[in-house]
């Protein structure tokens, strides 16, 4: 036992465990925990555990801590790893007072849902669920920095994870609580500046089940949006496909919202105003694509 560090990681675990709330007086001791994820697969499957525990009493050591579990949850050993992952949560609701903490930890979990182990998969959406109800807005955060950012593969997971599983989940977590569901409004509203025609849809579709957009108010929220995806406030440029095709796309999209009590006035005075008048300059093919 004591040649692969299990004894040692046994005996700096019972000195926090013994000093209660005064834990954080034992820096020695948790600094062997950190030490401790270096040892073997036993140790380092029982480690992240422990870390995760005892974490909140060491503040100042939040960037090494971070580290050690980053670095755990891509080990090479799926047991490890899987591990690191279950203890992710616990770190989350050991210290509720730190939001950012629980970005940063969102944001590490949705790198994870690339992970070709299905095991892993599997544990990571477990653990964003617990920490999903735990602080939605900090997690939603951690999900859509994913999706701002530059890897496409990323993106791509952290798009079908809101779409799909997060949707899932919206009874429990939006309905108790609408400022969760206008935090996801607000970060949908980020991304929309930067996405294909697919992605666009796709996030209109996540507004339209939140629970808050349901009334004609609510639809015209969801007009609003599509209208300025549709550039609704420039001039309509006749010299290509891509206008017309935008606006027939966007139009469409918010039929369904009119539909519910959404106004369409946008989109019938962008058409009287700006296409009618150009319509004799749009190409015969343009016309009969778009009928």
């Amino acid at each position: 036992m004591a040649g692969d560090g299990v004894e040692a990681l046994y005996r700096n675990y019972g000195i926090l465990a013994d000093a209660g709330d005064k834990a954080g007086e034992q820096t020695e001791a948790f600094l062997g925990l950190l030490e401790s994820a270096k040892g073997s697969a036993a140790v380092k499957r029982l480690v992240s555990g422990f870390i995760a525990k005892f974490a909140r009493f060491f503040p100042t050591l939040e960037g090494d801590i971070m580290n050690v579990l980053f670095d755990l949850v891509e080990d090479d050993e799926s047991l490890v790893r899987q591990a690191a992952i279950k203890s992710l949560p616990e770190l989350c609701k050991n210290n509720k007072s730190n939001k950012d903490l629980c970005t940063k930890v969102a944001d590490v979990l949705t790198q994870l849902l690339v992970s070709d182990d299905p095991a892993d998969v599997i544990l990571v959406k477990s653990a964003m669920s617990t920490i999903l109800i735990h602080d939605t807005p900090s997690a939603l955060i951690g999900i859509f920095d994913q999706i701002l950012g530059e890897d496409e593969t990323l993106r791509e997971k952290a798009i079908e994870y809101v779409s799909v599983p997060l949707m899932d989940m919206r009874h429990v977590l939006f309905i108790p609580k609408e400022e969760n569901e206008k935090c996801l409004l607000e970060l949908v509203k980020k991304v929309l500046g930067d996405v294909t025609a697919a992605e666009f849809e796709t996030f209109v579709d996540v507004l339209g089940k939140l629970h808050h957009l349901q009334s004609p108010e609510g639809a015209n929220v969801i007009i609003d949006v599509i209208a300025e995806q549709a550039e609704l406030d420039g001039n309509f440029q006749s010299e290509g496909p891509e206008a017309i095709d935008r606006f027939i796309t966007c139009f469409r999209l918010a039929l369904k919202y009119c539909k519910k009590g959404g106004s369409s006035y946008q989109f019938v005075r962008y058409a009287s105003v700006e296409i009618l008048p150009s319509f004799a300059s749009i190409t015969d093919a343009q016309k009969q694509q778009n009928v």
